[in-house]
């Protein structure tokens, strides 16, 4: 699980796909991103703009599980999540990486 402080500055996460012999790939479709509780971290969308980073702020603590989602061609979707722990407190920085098979 990550952490951060709810005075932290925001953190970038990204996600990497892989195809089935583990090799970078591109998404399909452009993934999105959200937060299972944006009273804990809220998400928009990355530097890039291409759905593979968002930036995520910490909102207040608590924990919430922050996932990115894209949908394939034939409808299957692909999903990555990390859970996010949020605690009062004074700033760190960091990031969250998600890596899966897409």
């Amino acid at each position: 699980m990550a952490s951060m402080r709810d005075s932290d500055a925001p953190i970038l996460a990204t996600v990497a796909y892989l195809d089935a012999r583990g090799a970078a790939t591109a998404p399909e479709n452009t993934p999105a991103w959200a937060s299972s509780d944006t009273s804990v971290a809220s998400v928009a969308a990355g530097p890039a703009g291409d759905g593979l980073s968002a930036v995520v702020t910490a909102v207040g603590p608590g924990t919430a599980t922050i996932t990115a989602t894209t949908t394939n061609s034939d409808g299957s979707s692909v999903v990555a999540s990390a859970d996010l722990a949020v605690t009062a407190g004074q700033p760190v920085t960091g990031t969250i990486t998600f890596g899966g098979p897409a």
